[in-house]
């Protein structure tokens, strides 16, 4: 694969830059490669060059990469606000992996699942009545990802919610500005806190989310897999079965 720096703006050269209207507002969608669709939701501040590296990786494993410039290049504030994304579509029948990263949401409420109680019910029985199971990542100091929100997920969910909590050593000290400037503790468990590394603590989490074979032997077909967190620039491995269609919120 090839080399960039994820130290310096990406020029996006290499993806067609596609214009979408929604509710009168317009937004870029920057679309790369051929085969299944993957759909890579950005957090704040935008598409950094950890998130396009990601999506080059997407892209030459096979698929088709839609990314969506949803915050513009540029932000203040170091939040995962597409953290919550996954369990909510999991409202969706085809939705069936929903993978959770240092959810943020909402601010001020460590204990808070940013979820209508009434959808957060309907979530739990569609996992226990189809076998289904989400996955969660968060390190032990998050300061915006706090061990309450996880407790809260386990008593909503119960033995479908697995998390997964990285010690704070585990994270990578060489991360960008953004991160630097405003993200106080370790938090972006498989991107700019990932060290890219075998046998290191980041990367077994983003093998153990992208690990296809297993997420088939959870269910026999895949047709829509949902990767949720604050990013996700994980080496990825080619499967002999794809799922139809990947939804991955970084």
């Amino acid at each position: 694969m090839n080399q960039r720096s994820v130290k310096v703006d990406d020029s996006l050269e290499d993806f067609t830059s596609r214009k979408i209207s929604l509710n009168g507002v317009e937004k870029k969608v920057y679309v790369a490669g051929t085969g299944p669709a993957v759909i890579v939701m950005t957090e704040m501040p935008g598409i950094s060059p950890h998130v396009a590296r990601f999506s080059r990786w997407v892209r030459e494993v096979g698929f088709t990469v839609y990314m969506p410039s949803l915050f513009g290049r540029d932000g203040a504030i170091g939040m995962c606000f597409t953290g919550n994304f996954a369990l909510s579509m999991m409202l969706e029948s085809s939705v069936l992996a929903p993978v959770l990263a240092q959810t943020s949401l909402p601010l001020g409420d460590s204990g808070g699942l940013e979820i209508a109680k009434e959808e957060l019910q309907t979530v739990r029985e569609r996992l226990e009545q189809e076998e289904l199971t989400v996955l969660a990542y968060r390190f032990k100091g998050d300061q915006f990802c706090k061990a309450e929100r996880f407790a809260a997920y386990q008593e909503a969910l119960g033995e479908r919610f697995i998390a997964r909590e990285l010690p704070d050593s585990a994270a990578n000290p060489d991360v960008p500005p953004f991160h630097e400037n405003f993200v106080s503790s370790p938090h972006s468990v498989v991107t700019a806190h990932l060290i890219d590394e075998a046998g290191q603590p980041t990367t077994a989490a983003g093998d153990e989310i992208l690990d296809f074979s297993n997420l088939i032997t959870l269910h026999k077909l895949i047709d829509a897999l949902i990767i949720d967190s604050f990013a996700l620039p994980v080496v990825l491995r080619r499967h002999n079965i794809p799922p139809k269609n990947i939804y991955v919120n970084v």
